[in-house]
């Protein structure tokens, strides 16, 4: 029973993390990102997934501003 338990801490102790830091931390600003991305398009798109009010009137200032289409 000893060798295995021993076996076993040895794997354990041999053991890496799973994830480097670079990687967790690129994970984080990719979550982060998207995060941003929900907080500003929360207040644009309504309950029933709608444009809220202030939108038209946004689209139509970018639209005239830049001569593109809405």
């Amino acid at each position: 029973l000893f060798p295995r338990l021993d076996a076993g801490q040895r794997v354990l102790d041999g053991a890496r993390p799973v994830f480097t830091e670079e990687r967790v931390i690129g994970d984080r600003v990719g979550i982060t990102m998207i995060d941003n991305v929900v907080d500003m398009l929360d207040p644009i798109v309504d309950a029933q997934g709608g444009a809220a009010d202030e939108v038209i009137p946004l689209v139509e200032l970018v639209s005239g501003a830049t001569g593109l289409a809405p």
